[in-house]
């Protein structure tokens, strides 16, 4: 699923909202992740927030998260 968004009056309102799943398997093996990110900005920053999970089977393996603002450089 993947949503991008802007007010017309406002660039600083852009928003870029994504949610990946992914799912792998044979015969009995199998594994899956999902992937959620979002960015946004200020008129100083890009704001990155991201996380991601893991599974193998039923069972959560591996859990990430980011939240990261990274400054504007003549953009």
């Amino acid at each position: 699923k993947e949503s991008y968004t802007i007010h017309p009056d406002d660039p600083c309102s852009a928003e870029c909202d994504i949610t990946w799943t992914e799912k792998y398997s044979r015969g009995e093996w199998e594994v899956s992740s999902r992937t959620h990110t979002n960015v946004t900005s200020t008129p100083s920053h890009f704001i990155l927030k991201a996380s991601l999970f893991a599974w193998k089977g039923d069972v959560l393996v591996s859990q990430q998260d980011w939240n990261h603002r990274v400054k504007r450089d003549q953009v």
